[in-house]
C-alpha cells in the first residue's frame, strides 16, 4: 500500500489555482453579506450608519466553513494519491451505505431526505457522493488494459454501474440537481476513455425509455411544474416569480452594481428568493454589476482551464481522470446555477462553487482542489496527447 503522507511536492504548490479560488470565495463572502444586509434607505451618512445595516453572521459561518475547507484541500493535498486510490472502494461503499440509511435516518428538508441534521449542522451526504464517485470511476477507468476505446456493453455497464448506484440513490430523494451533477461528471471521465458510438446511442435511448419515466415517477410535485414551466408547458407564479426576480436583480446591477450600501436592491428588499445559496448569482450580478459578474464568469473559466491543463500534464490516467471529474462536477454546477438565475435553466436549487452560502458544498469542492493540487506535485511521465491518437 503507498504510503499515507508524501511530505515531496510542498514547494510545488499551485499558487495560481489557490488564488482563484480564494478570489472566488471573497466574491462569494461579499455577495453573501450583501444579501443579508438590511435594506439601505439612502440617509446613512457615515461608514459607521451603513455598516449598521450589514449583518455578519451568516458571513461569519461562512468563512469559517472557508476554514474548515482550508483545511480538507490541505489534508488532501498532503496525502499521496495512491493512497486515496487505494482505499477509494472502502470510501466510495461507505458513501453508499451513508446515502441509503437517509431514507431511515434523515432529517427531512424541503420535502426531501437530502440530510442528516445535528443539532444547527446539517450534512449532506450526497455532496461527498460526487467525490466518491470521481475517485471510483477514476480508479476503475485507470485499471483498464491497454489504450482502446469501449467497445464492449459488459465493459460499458461494468464500470458505469459505479455512478448509477450513486444516481439512483441521489435522484429518489429527490435531489435531482445533484443527480444531475453525478450523470455529467460520468458522462465527461468517459469521453476522455472514448465509448464506442453504439453503446452511447442506445444508452441515451435506454436514458430516454427507462431513466426519465422512473425519474417522472418520483418527483414531487413542484419539480414536476418547474420542468413544465421552463419547457413553456405549464404555468407556475411560484417558479417564474423566483426566476424573474433574479433576471430583476441583475438587470438591477447595471453596469457597475449597487454595492454594499447602495439603495433599492432587490435581494436586501428581500425580491429575490434563496438570495444566499441558490439564487446567489442574481446578488452577485446586482452588487458588482455585469462587470462583476463577467469577472465570475472568468474566474470560473480560468478555474476549469488550470484543472483541465494539470489533467494533461498529469503523470498517469487515475490523476488525468480525477482531474477532469473534479472539473466536470464544478463545470455542472456553475452551468446549472447561473443559467437557473438568468432563466435558461430549470429551477433546481443547485449552489454555485465556492460563492453560495453553505458548509458542506464548499468544503467538498475545496476538498476537490486538494486533489487537483494534489497531481500537480509530480511531473507527467506519460505522454497523454499520444493517448487520443
Amino acid at each position: 500500500m503507498a504510503k499515507l503522507l508524501d511530505k515531496t511536492g510542498w514547494k510545488k504548490i499551485d499558487w495560481l489555482l489557490i488564488a482563484n479560488i480564494v478570489a472566488l470565495v471573497l466574491v462569494g463572502l461579499i455577495s453573501i453579506t450583501a444579501a443579508t444586509a438590511s435594506p439601505a434607505t439612502g440617509e446613512e451618512a457615515t461608514l459607521a450608519e451603513k455598516l449598521a445595516n450589514l449583518n455578519f453572521s451568516t458571513v461569519w459561518r461562512q468563512f469559517v466553513w472557508f476554514l474548515v475547507g482550508a483545511v480538507a484541500m490541505i489534508g488532501v493535498f498532503a496525502i499521496d494519491y495512491n493512497y486515496l486510490k487505494d482505499i477509494t472502494p472502502v470510501l466510495y461503499w461507505a458513501n453508499v451505505i451513508i446515502l441509503m440509511l437517509l431514507f431511515a435516518l434523515a432529517t427531512v428538508t424541503k420535502n426531501t431526505v437530502s440530510w442528516y441534521k445535528f443539532g444547527n449542522i446539517g450534512f449532506q451526504p450526497s455532496e461527498l457522493a460526487k467525490i466518491s464517485t470521481i475517485l471510483m470511476l477514476a480508479r476503475m477507468l485507470a485499471a483498464r488494459s491497454g489504450e482502446e476505446k469501449i467497445t464492449s456493453f459488459r465493459e460499458f455497464f461494468h464500470l458505469a454501474k459505479y455512478a448509477l448506484i450513486p444516481f439512483v440513490l441521489i435522484a429518489v430523494q429527490p435531489d435531482l440537481g445533484t443527480a444531475m451533477v453525478v450523470a455529467c461528471i460520468t458522462v465527461g471521465m468517459f469521453f476522455i476513455v472514448r465509448v464506442d458510438k453504439k453503446i452511447i446511442l442506445i444508452s441515451c435511448f435506454g436514458a430516454v425509455a427507462v431513466v426519465l419515466p422512473v425519474a417522472w415517477l418520483v418527483m414531487r410535485d413542484y419539480q414536476k411544474n418547474r420542468i413544465l414551466v421552463f419547457f413553456g408547458l405549464a404555468e407556475d407564479a411560484a417558479s417564474q416569480y423566483n426566476v424573474n426576480m433574479s433576471k430583476m436583480a441583475i438587470g438591477n446591477g447595471q453596469l457597475t452594481g449597487n454595492g454594499l450600501f447602495g439603495t433599492g436592491g432587490m435581494s436586501q428588499l428581500n425580491w429575490v428568493p434563496v438570495k444566499e445559496s441558490d439564487f446567489i448569482f442574481a446578488v452577485t450580478g446586482e452588487t458588482f454589476g455585469f462587470i462583476g459578474g463577467m469577472i465570475v464568469l472568468i474566474l470560473f473559466g480560468l478555474l476549469l482551464w488550470r484543472t483541465i491543463s494539470i489533467a494533461l500534464r498529469s503523470r498517469d490516467k487515475y490523476a488525468m481522470y480525477v482531474c477532469v471529474g473534479v472539473a466536470c462536477m464544478i463545470f455542472a454546477h456553475v452551468f446549472e446555477n447561473i443559467g437557473m438565475s438568468m432563466g435558461v435553466m430549470p429551477v433546481t436549487g443547485i449552489p454555485l462553487p465556492f460563492i453560495s452560502y453553505g458548509g458542506t458544498n464548499l468544503v467538498v469542492n475545496m476538498a476537490g482542489i486538494g486533489l487537483v493540487l494534489n497531481v500537480t506535485k509530480y511531473k507527467s511521465s506519460v505522454d497523454l496527447k499520444t493517448k487520443r491518437s
